[in-house]
Order: C-alpha cells, then sequence, then structure tokens
C-alpha cells in the first residue's frame, strides 16, 4: 500500500509541476510572437515578399522609417531636458537669462527649429 500511494503522490506531482511549468510558458512564447508580428521591419519586408516594393524602395522606405522613429526619439529627449531645466528654474537655480541659453544649446544639439 505504501508503494501504490508513492507512486500516486509522484504522479499527481509530476502533473501539478508539468501544468504549472505550461501555464507560465505559454504566455511568454505568444508575447515573442507578437514583439516579431509588430517589428516594422517585417511588414516592409512582407511588402517587398509580395512584390509591391522593390529592393532599392524597401531599402529608401527602411532608411525613411529609421530616421523618422530617430527625429521622435530625439525630440521626446528633448523634451525631457526642457521639463529638467524649466524645474530648475522654477526652483531658483537657473535664472531666465540662463535658462533660455541651456534651452538654446538643447534645441542646437538635438537640431530643434
Amino acid at each position: 500500500m505504501d508503494i501504490v500511494f508513492i507512486l500516486l503522490l509522484a504522479i499527481f506531482l509530476f502533473a501539478i509541476i508539468y501544468f504549472a511549468v505550461r501555464l507560465a510558458i505559454i504566455p511568454l512564447l505568444y508575447k515573442s510572437e507578437e514583439v516579431v508580428t509588430d517589428n516594422q521591419d517585417f511588414g516592409l519586408i512582407y511588402l517587398r515578399d509580395i512584390e509591391v516594393l522593390n529592393n532599392t524602395e524597401l531599402e529608401d522606405v527602411i532608411k525613411f522609417y529609421s530616421d523618422k522613429n530617430s527625429k521622435m526619439e530625439d525630440y521626446k529627449q528633448y523634451q525631457k531636458y526642457v521639463k529638467v531645466l524649466n524645474e530648475l528654474k522654477e526652483f531658483g537655480y537657473y535664472t531666465d537669462e540662463a535658462y533660455f541659453i541651456k534651452v538654446e544649446k538643447l534645441k542646437k544639439h538635438f537640431k530643434i527649429d
């Protein structure tokens, strides 16, 4: 009777561990697939595969989107730093004149018009 109990307990523990690991891994598998399908270049390559874009056009479009994303990232960084400078000005760390000089330097660095 003890051997049967140990065998049933081992099967029961195996089943619990198996389903726990399975439930933990399944969302990760779907998450990684979403990352691949959300990649913009993947969609652009599909346009080449169905012959909407040729290779030269594909390279130009990828460059266009990467430049656009780079400019957006630069602008986000610029906004973040302007916010920091603004808070420092509000706390009295910078005078208005010093603040505007720093903001102009940021504009030049991030090429903001």
